[in-house]
């Protein structure tokens, strides 16, 4: 047992390392996570609990704990091995969440704090854009240790993507065409409907017109854009 504990620890270690050309870098499997079932844990109370190594290891690619009325902590280490600084963008990727605080203790300087989510104004999140997108910025061989707070009503799911700055602009690029397109082509065909419907009555159209409607609403509020643009 002895034996087999300093290998055990470094598995679990949860530090990934950047380096140049890693224009993607997906954290979901190998991060911890906590269970906090009353939400009473504080932050000095969880880097504790993260210091002695008692956080959860995550194998799952997707960090998906369904429904619960719990409160989920994780953590993970992100160190720059490079000489030169860079800049990353943590993608949280479920639009959904309710309340997410995001705590970044640097190496070298002041911790960063950033509280946002669903259930709070959209002017919140340090960047514009459907989903959270938390900025990092490495020095030279610099750590960063994140801690991430969520308590949510719905699907407590938290898919965590680690971004250049050119490949989140391309990604978010490439979704908003498809999303787009997606939207007009939905848009079109409720107006030529409501059209036919009135143009000859029938309601079935009408009731195909709301068809379409409820699903254009549905779309647009699991991907994010409604409480961007609208709510």
């Amino acid at each position: 047992i002895l034996f087999f504990m300093p290998f055990s620890a470094r598995a679990f270690d949860n530090k990934f390392v950047l380096e140049e050309g890693q224009d993607e870098l997906v954290l979901n499997s190998g991060i911890s996570y906590l269970e906090d079932p009353d939400g009473r844990f504080t932050l000095d109370e969880v880097r504790e609990i993260a210091k002695q190594g008692m956080f959860k290891p995550s194998q799952q690619q997707l960090l998906n704990f369904t429904y619960t009325d719990s409160t989920y902590w994780f953590y993970t280490r992100l160190e720059n091995s490079e000489i030169l600084a860079t800049q990353r963008y943590l993608e949280i990727g479920y639009p959904l969440l309710d309340y997410l605080d995001i705590y970044l203790d640097y190496s070298f300087r002041e911790a960063v704090v950033f509280q946002t989510g669903d259930k709070r104004p959209f002017d919140s999140r340090p960047i514009n854009h459907n989903r959270f997108i938390i900025p990092l910025e490495l020095q030279p061989l610099e750590s960063v240790q994140v801690l991430i707070r969520l308590k949510t009503n719905s699907l407590t799911q938290l898919p965590l993507t680690l971004w250049t700055h050119e490949a989140l602009l391309e990604k978010t690029h490439k979704e908003q065409l498809v999303q787009g397109s997606y939207f007009g082509l939905m848009l079109t065909l409720l107006f030529i409907n409501l059209l036919i419907y009135l143009y000859i009555r029938d309601n079935n159209y009408l009731r195909y017109v709301l068809l379409i409607f409820t699903i254009i609403l549905f779309q647009a509020s699991i991907s994010g854009y409604f409480f961007q643009f609208v709510w």
